[in-house]
């Protein structure tokens, strides 16, 4: 297929930023709550996270929990040591301009809400704490209408009786769900059932309400102004947050250190730039079905969304260590393809990229291919040739395309495999092992494998190595 290079100086989004791996919208608290009832105003469901630096310690451990991070709409940061981060690492005024706390944004926008004469619907907490909210918001903002109020149980989302809190939002209409049961769950909640209900906006709120009812205590203003709102809560809850802030701290540490590797890494200069082959080897492939676009030192990727077919691939080959604006780009890109029910993978990260891409969890984020012959066949147009598995050297190759192919992320590959025996005349017993081990790997994560240009030789080497899977028709 022609692929085009795209010189536009914008990007696609430049309100996301990443910091130590996580996107963040860059934003004040006062731009926080204006974005806020923009999304409302527009009608277009919008996911809103505000995250701390629990979040940044569950993504590390949890692939799902960076997932949420990656696929909400807008992620605030909830933490001043994110914030710090983010102009550590980042050139001077290009940092996060301040946090945005949930236990601020939520009373100002509910005090816009009530100035506009709109309606909201709560999720989570308990019974008690959502009696004395509903009780102190209809006093104090009497034009602000409630139109729910749900104390689901405690226990995971699973228990709940879902099909119940749906029917109920969606008789309710409201203007803005906010959810509190705590994160990741209130947020997973929001991901599973957000097409259920047309909600303009939707929140993960965690203890803002405990705050607005009264029944937890915020610190003094200049201990949140300070970023030391921490040590407060740490004062008053010592039991349940010590531990917790603990081993956020060990976390926030060990991906500051590696923040600052990569960083350095980075910057060490290039001997010998890459040779530009990856654009060559997708062109051969002649993918029908995919747009490859390519991200040139210096230039944009323009907004892939006009793109009728079914995947966007993102073409890295030439570039050879992390550049400015590439993976907030590279963020963009694969959300509007998602947004617009494509799916998407990156092509060629040269050794430092893919390091970057690597050490932040990245690449369980989105598929990454070195293999053009692997990236056709998770496309499904084309069938991964046998040929080379036969012999110890090139067979690397093969096998380097199977691990491709079944790395787990969020995007697998097709139910269908398909293998090409073409220029295979039987397997030896060094192909028979790789296409085993592929097997049943294959067939582990529910994947079948198809096999295609059998010759009559090839076909009784399978049978007699019992290997025999179905045949293409």
């Amino acid at each position: 297929m022609q692929t085009k290079r795209f010189l536009q100086s914008a990007k696609p989004n430049p309100g996301r930023k990443l910091v130590l791996g996580m996107p963040f919208t860059s934003i004040s608290a006062r731009g926080a709550v204006q974005q806020c009832l923009d999304i409302m105003h527009q009608r277009v469901p919008r996911h809103v996270i505000t995250a701390n630096t629990d979040f940044l310690a569950k993504a590390e451990s949890d692939p799902e929990v960076r997932r949420l991070m990656f696929e909400a709409d807008e992620v605030y940061c909830d933490g001043m040591p994110l914030v710090w981060a983010s102009r550590l690492f980042e050139r001077p005024g290009r940092g996060l301009p301040e946090r945005v706390t949930g236990s601020d944004l939520v009373p100002r926008l509910l005090d816009r809400l009530a100035a506009e004469g709109r309606s909201v619907f709560f999720l989570g907490s308990d019974a008690e704490t959502l009696g004395r909210l509903t009780e102190k918001l209809g006093r104090e903002l009497p034009a602000l209408r409630i139109v729910g109020a749900v104390s689901p149980p405690v226990g995971p989302i699973e228990s709940w009786d879902n099909d119940a809190y749906v029917d109920a939002i969606r008789a309710a209409k409201p203007d803005v769900l906010m959810v509190a049961v705590g994160f990741p769950k209130q947020d997973e909640w929001i991901r599973r059932y957000r097409h259920q209900f047309e909600v303009p906006l939707m929140i993960g709120v965690g203890a803002s309400l405990d705050f607005i009812a009264g029944k937890q205590v915020r610190a003094p203003r200049w201990m949140q102004v300070s970023g030391l709102e921490w040590i407060w809560r740490l004062a008053t809850d010592p039991k349940r947050l010590t531990g917790r802030y603990l081993y956020d701290g060990r976390v926030l540490a060990r991906v500051i250190g590696r923040q600052l590797r990569a960083t350095l890494l980075n910057h060490l200069p290039v001997w010998k730039p890459r040779p530009g082959v990856g654009q060559a080897l997708i062109n051969g492939l002649r993918l029908a079905g995919a747009r490859v676009i390519r991200w040139e030192s210096g230039q944009r990727i323009a907004d892939p969304s006009d793109s009728g077919q079914a995947a966007v691939i993102f073409d890295v080959s030439t570039v050879e260590a992390m550049e400015e604006g590439l993976v907030e780009t590279l963020a963009a890109s694969a959300r509007t393809a998602r947004e617009g029910g494509r799916r998407f993978a990156i092509f060629g990260a040269g050794p430092r990229l893919l390091s970057w891409l690597r050490d932040f969890g990245l690449l369980e984020v989105w598929p990454h291919f070195e293999t053009p012959a692997a990236l056709a066949t998770w496309l499904g147009e084309a069938a991964l040739p046998l040929s080379g598995a036969d012999c110890e050297r090139r067979g690397v190759a093969f096998e380097r395309a199977i691990e491709e192919l079944l790395k787990p992320v969020w995007q697998p590959a097709p139910a269908v495999l398909r293998v090409d025996f073409r220029s295979v005349g039987s397997v030896n017993r060094l192909a028979a092992e790789r296409l085993a081990a592929f097997k049943r790997r294959a067939n582990g994560l529910g994947r079948q494998l198809v096999f295609e240009n059998l010759s009559d030789l090839a076909r009784d080497s399978l049978e007699i190595l019992d290997l025999k899977a179905r045949e293409a028709a």
